[in-house]
């Protein structure tokens, strides 16, 4: 009974977890952010319009912004 109980208690516990918004607490350095853009990802079409990139800089950290 008592490992009956542990693997129902487990199963739930698995199946929480995966739906509990804490994805971004584990996540790695290098991995991307899915709370930004579209899952992670922000794009811009540039060269219509006359639409062009004003300026882009090197963060200490060694980011590009």
């Amino acid at each position: 009974m008592k490992k009956v109980l542990f693997w129902s208690q487990t199963w739930v516990l698995v199946v929480l977890l995966n739906y509990l918004p804490i994805a971004n607490t584990f996540a790695l350095p290098g991995d991307l952010d899915a709370s930004f853009g579209s899952n992670g990802i922000a794009s811009v079409d540039l060269g219509t319009d006359n639409e062009s990139p004003v300026a882009v800089a090197l963060q200490p950290d060694g980011k590009i912004i």
